[in-house]
């Protein structure tokens, strides 16, 4: 049974109109997570996982120095990868903060690298235009409050809060994680107390501050339920929006926007271990399917302990930025055609233009029906440039398929009128 008493929210407020339209304009996301467990090579849960006691935890923050760390290089990779936002760790489920937090002394500018992170980061996005979101984790295993002393720790957390949203500049998004009241296998193991949270989060009132201190920033809150009042999109980890295929999702498709959230490998967080790096064209494939949903793509890179993008992701990174280079228009800033998926693919449209992503190939012809388009075509190419052969008979609207068709990636057309 759902725990009906802490999914709630009395929100007044949600982001501005601009501020969600921008956010379906950019359709992928980086993300970022990076801290004191990166040290370990272990995933993000190693401090859970490996049984680690917090005061040896703790004495990471001793030797946290990446002496690679620029945020100016993470930022230019992010942009060349064609990813428009990116959101970023502030503070994960260990309780360390990447950024100069007035309110803990467990923070990255008391380790010996002793800067602002976070700061770092959001003036180098600030230079490139990249949209930045924040991950902020409700679950502590640092902080004692989360157990004994509950109104202490929501204070804590919502003033946590209140200083990103103050300290960092325009803020674009804000991802909550660490709330899973429908997951049994943390709820109801004695073992997992740090996962049932004692008390009321008291969503309203921290959703409407960060919307009164940031209108145009978009939330949303990775609990794996449908939405509550207060968040401007829904997410859906590790699968696509509705389908459920890791168990832990609902299948609730909410009408809000939709976001699907994977790792480059299958770790979130640096894993010396996974090895497992997804193609960048299996990736691509992922990008335009969601696309022609209508919902944008997170894609997670884990920095390593010194601070560098691992070289299997950034050259995946650099291969999705060299696609979307020559078809980024047929992503960007599109929306899905009513009954638009087919199954050779999905029809988007953006302004005058409609945008067929032909993700299985149909064949020497691909056959629309007229009458259920927003326009009529009678031009036709694909995005590098190729002209295709346009005929209507019997309210049907013909393309001739290019002769470089069988692409394991898919094919992207232009149709106007």
């Amino acid at each position: 049974m759902i725990l009906d008493h802490l999914v709630r929210s009395d929100a007044a407020l949600q982001a501005s109109a601009r501020g969600v339209e921008r956010f379906r304009d950019n359709k992928f996301c980086m993300t970022i997570h990076w801290g004191l467990y990166s040290l370990l090579g272990m995933g993000e849960w190693v401090m859970h996982n490996g049984k680690v006691d917090l005061d040896r935890y703790v004495k990471l923050a001793d030797t946290f120095n990446p002496r690679h760390f620029n945020a100016r290089e993470w930022a230019r990779t992010i942009y060349d990868a064609g990813e428009r936002m990116v959101l970023i760790t502030t503070k994960h489920h260990d309780g360390f903060c990447l950024f100069d937090s007035q309110l803990t002394d467990f923070k990255v500018t008391n380790t010996p690298l002793g800067r602002d992170v976070i700061k770092e980061f959001a003036m180098a996005c600030e230079e490139l235009g990249i949209d930045l979101h924040f991950y902020y984790s409700l679950l502590d295993w640092h902080h004692p409050a989360y157990l004994h002393d509950w109104p202490a720790y929501v204070t804590y957390y919502h003033d946590q809060v209140r200083e990103l949203c103050t300290n960092y500049g325009r803020i674009a998004g804000m991802l909550f994680d660490g709330f899973w009241p429908d997951y049994a296998p943390y709820r109801d193991n004695p073992e997992c107390q740090h996962f049932n949270a004692p008390g009321d989060y008291e969503f309203g009132r921290l959703y409407d501050m960060i919307h009164t201190l940031q209108p145009d920033c978009v939330i949303t809150n990775n609990a794996h339920v449908p939405p509550m009042a207060g968040e401007d999109y829904q997410i859906f980890e590790l699968d696509v929006p509705g389908e459920n295929g890791v168990g832990f999702n609902t299948s609730h498709v909410s009408d809000l926007p939709l976001a699907s959230w994977f790792p480059t490998n299958e770790s979130w967080a640096y894993n010396r271990a996974d090895r497992a790096f997804k193609t960048s064209g299996k990736l691509i494939r992922t990008l335009t399917r969601l696309s022609g949903m209508g919902a944008a793509l997170f894609l997670n890179t884990s920095p390593d302990d010194e601070g560098r993008i691992v070289p299997e992701e950034a050259q995946v990174l650099r291969e999705i930025g060299e696609w979307l280079q020559v078809n980024g228009e047929a992503i960007y800033g599109t929306r899905p055609v009513p009954g638009g998926q087919h199954s050779w693919g999905f029809l988007v449209e953006k302004g005058d233009t409609l945008y067929a992503y032909v993700m299985n190939y149909p064949g020497r012809e691909l056959v629309l029906e007229g009458s259920r388009l927003p326009l009529l075509p009678t031009k036709a190419q694909t995005m590098d440039g190729e002209q295709l052969a346009v005929r209507v008979e019997d309210g049907k609207v013909i393309i001739g398929m290019p002769k470089r068709a069988h692409n394991p990636i898919g094919r992207m057309i232009s149709l106007k009128a």
